[in-house]
């Protein structure tokens, strides 16, 4: 898929946007789990304290997860802004439809191949 060189600027700096954001979320969350487990010596014998902690701070460890993993795909779909091969499924190798670009700038597989790959389990 070709693009034009104003779409390609509209969806790097979508994406740059995003990346922006994604790092922002992670700092806060990354500042925040650090002082939640610290929080937790300061009231050792009240079980439910430490359980309601524990909870949040294993909450704030999985969206650290799913950011990170969000912020490698933003990383990779610039990469491919920069070869050319933006907006090519990287199973199939078949143009990603605009729609989903537009909903997803970060996508690198088409609905079909995405859908396929969840069904084998092969991603999430």
């Amino acid at each position: 898929m070709k693009f034009k060189k104003e779409e390609l600027a509209k969806y790097k700096e979508a994406l740059l946007k995003l990346k922006k954001h994604i790092e922002m979320s992670l700092d806060g969350l990354s500042e925040s789990t650090h002082a939640s487990g610290d929080s937790l010596s300061h009231y050792p014998d009240d079980p439910g304290y430490i359980s309601n902690e524990e909870f949040e701070r294993n909450k704030s460890l999985s969206i650290i997860d799913i950011d990170q993993n969000l912020l490698e795909q933003v990383e990779i779909a610039l990469e491919k802004i920069e070869k050319g091969t933006y907006g090519k499924c990287e199973e199939c190798g078949k143009p990603i439809g605009e729609g989903r670009l537009k909903a997803k700038p970060h996508s690198i597989y088409c609905v079909t191949c995405r859908e396929q790959l969840e069904k084998d389990g092969k991603i999430k």
